[in-house]
């Protein structure tokens, strides 16, 4: 304990970590605490996939260098072997596991903090830099992912220029890595969302909670992201809740592992509407039941590049309240950065709200990417499972479909090969019911979706199959299943 005091009275000033104490105190002191436990029934009531129709059998095998977050994304579409800082260490993993691809994602710690300060530390690029050289031995193709351009271009691309291939969300920065590296295999990869985690399962169309979360940081550094954050909190009012990224509570053991600058605390009129932070899974599972959710986008100016919160909270069916942003505002037009303080008035648009859950589902889910990802490398990703084979009565159109079956049978015909049966009932269709159906596979382990019955819930599982308007999954049981919006 005394040589951990000395370290951080040498490395942080004094009247800074008094000045955190004092802050933290206050905070303690205000906060609701309780948040969490009031909601916690919600949390547990949600649905938690563990699989999808979607996840593939055979998943490409990948290690990979990154962040806890990223792991998590991309953990549903590939099998991830994450790499230790040691490289001896990593070779027996390339050894064991044969992996296809060595992937680093930009990263500020790693899983758990071994490859922390990786551009600073000399010790920790060269062990990059061996990993690199073993991936290389063993034929192993590599690839660098940013998920930090613009701002951190010239902090990351040093590590970049030894990867055979370059991915990056920022449009703007492809260009100067071709310039810079002197090759044109640089690609563009924007933020998608693992549909296991952010999907629409379990929400209401009155939501359960009428508050406007922001859950995130404080970031004192950057004033013009504070002053965003400051006017769409004007615009919540009293309905605002913030899940502060930065606040542990309880903290246990000694409490200068939890230091942090007084830059990171929001002001303390806000004090009594901050709750401390969830894990990522939890967070996921409670947001979608709120009525709004505040979006801050650090990078405002780029064509591509916005928070990965965008995606993540349109797929979970919130009003998407932000700062703008050309190609979050491009991309999403559901996203809300003009009269947002009418907008929390009027409250979350129901056919708004399944139109950003169809968006995200339609292009940007992880299985997505990952099939950029792999062709990019010259890797094979299985097919995504667009084989619909429609049986359809005599009478009934499907010309207004914004997603065409691959086939058109009548009842009673033999059904082709494929990934799904649909049965379209007689009457009125939504043009976009084929569309949602299929992407109910994507975020749910189910035998089928079909549409809502009268007085029934969407989005919730289910047991009891109607064939009429469900689409099956091919050669299963109807033993489980997923509502959708009838319409």
């Amino acid at each position: 304990m005394a040589g951990r005091l000395r370290f951080w009275l040498n490395k942080k000033p004094i009247a800074s970590f008094c000045r955190y104490l004092k802050l933290t105190r206050q905070l303690d002191a205000m906060a609701d605490l309780s948040f969490h436990d009031r909601h916690w029934q919600l949390v547990s009531d949600t649905p938690k996939p563990a699989t999808s129709r979607w996840v593939p059998a055979q998943k490409p095998r990948i290690a990979i260098v990154c962040d806890p977050l990223n792991h998590a994304y991309f953990s549903a579409a590939a099998q991830l072997f994450p790499l230790p800082s040691d490289p001896e260490a990593a070779r027996d993993i390339f050894e064991q596991n044969a992996p296809q691809l060595l992937l680093v994602v930009s990263p500020w710690t790693g899983l758990v903090g071994e490859w922390k300060h990786l551009t600073t530390r000399p010790d920790r690029t060269a062990a990059l830099a061996a990993i690199v050289a073993i991936a290389r031995e063993k034929g192993i193709p590599t690839a660098f992912l940013s998920h930090e351009d613009p701002p951190h271009f010239d902090e990351f691309l040093p590590l970049a220029r030894q990867f055979d291939t370059i991915l990056t969300t920022a449009q703007e920065c492809i260009e100067d890595y071709r310039k810079i590296l002197g090759h044109d295999r640089v690609f563009l990869l924007p933020f998608g969302v693992n549909p296991l985690v952010h999907n629409p399962l379990g929400i209401t169309q009155t939501p359960s909670i009428d508050e406007v979360l922001f859950a995130g940081s404080y970031m004192g550094m950057f004033p013009e992201r504070c002053a965003d954050f400051h006017a769409l909190a004007a615009a919540a009012g009293e309905r605002l809740r913030i899940i502060d990224r930065q606040y542990t509570y309880p903290r246990r053991g000694n409490p200068l592992r939890h230091y942090r600058g007084a830059a990171l605390f929001f002001s303390p009129e806000f004090s009594p509407r901050v709750a401390p932070k969830l894990g990522s899974g939890d967070l996921s599972l409670l947001q979608r039941h709120f009525a709004a959710t505040i979006n801050l986008n650090t990078v405002t100016d780029s064509q591509t590049m916005y928070s990965r919160r965008v995606p993540e909270s349109l797929a979970m069916g919130n009003l998407v309240l932000s700062n703008a942003s050309p190609g979050m505002v491009n991309r999403y037009p559901e996203v809300v950065v003009d009269d947002v303080a009418a907008a929390v008035a009027r409250g979350p648009v129901w056919q708004s709200r399944l139109s950003g859950i169809r968006r995200v589902l339609a292009c940007d889910t992880v299985f997505h990417r990952m099939a950029v990802l792999c062709a990019a490398c010259a890797l094979d990703y299985p097919a995504l499972p667009t084989r619909i084979v429609a049986v359809v009565p005599e009478g009934v159109d499907l010309d207004n479909q914004t997603l065409a079956p691959a086939a058109i049978v009548a009842p009673g015909q033999p059904i082709p090969s494929c990934d799904a049966v649909w049965h379209p009932a007689p009457g009125p269709i939504a043009p976009t019911a084929l569309q949602d159906a299929m992407a109910a596979f994507c975020y749910a382990d189910i035998d089928f979706a079909r549409p809502a019955a009268p007085g029934e819930t969407p989005f919730v599982l289910t047991e009891a199959f109607e064939p009429a308007g469900a689409i099956v999954w091919a050669g299963r049981p109807t033993a489980r299943g997923l509502t959708l919006p009838a319409n």
